[in-house]
């Protein structure tokens, strides 16, 4: 009993195994946030890709805003192994205090030279702008692929009705050699 909490309703508000949440692509990802999925962000992901693609949604979510943070702990973590050329402990794992120490000057140091780049930057373009941008950009290129099958297709039906044209006039001309050959006799 925990805090007065059966062990059994513990395990029944636990997830099965099958439930918890795994790493997904971003539109998935995007999609279970929607819905209110549990996310979970994959430390082999790529975590700038990620973040761009939850970013133009992530402002109503708390749950996206919150995944993104994931996002960024992860890629903060791998930043910090690159600069002290090491892989760090899994996190939560117990180390004796001299290495603790020494880590923690190790991540300081790193730390101190990610800095500028976790800071809040001033607010880039709004998502929602771009996303109207884009919108209409892909309109215009629409117009335009319409203006081209239009033309396209006037093209080829010109082509066919001279074709057309051009079938029925050597008929025309066969049934006059024709007829001509019959009525001088050349048909017997």
């Amino acid at each position: 009993v925990e805090m007065g909490i059966p062990e059994e309703k513990i395990e029944m508000l636990l997830l099965p195994e099958q439930q918890k949440p795994r790493p997904m692509d971003p539109l998935s990802e995007n999609q279970n946030a929607l819905v209110g999925i549990p996310l979970i962000a994959g430390a082999y992901q790529d975590h700038d890709a990620h973040i761009a693609a939850h970013a133009p949604i992530a402002e109503e979510n708390p749950a996206l805003q919150a995944h993104i943070n994931e996002h960024l702990a992860l890629k903060m973590r791998l930043q910090v192994e690159q600069i002290i050329g090491q892989p760090l402990p899994p996190p939560g794992q117990p180390l004796p205090p001299e290495i603790e120490n020494q880590l923690a000057v190790m991540v300081a140091q790193a730390m101190q030279q990610l800095a500028p780049s976790y800071k809040s930057q001033p607010p880039g373009p709004d998502p929602l702008l771009q996303v109207e941008q884009m919108k209409v950009q892909q309109r215009d290129a629409d117009s335009k692929l319409d203006a081209q099958v239009q033309i396209t297709k006037a093209e080829i039906e010109a082509r066919t009705d001279a074709e057309d044209r051009a079938s029925r006039e050597r008929i025309a001309v066969m049934k006059l050699e024709s007829e001509a050959l019959r009525n001088n006799g050349g048909f017997q």
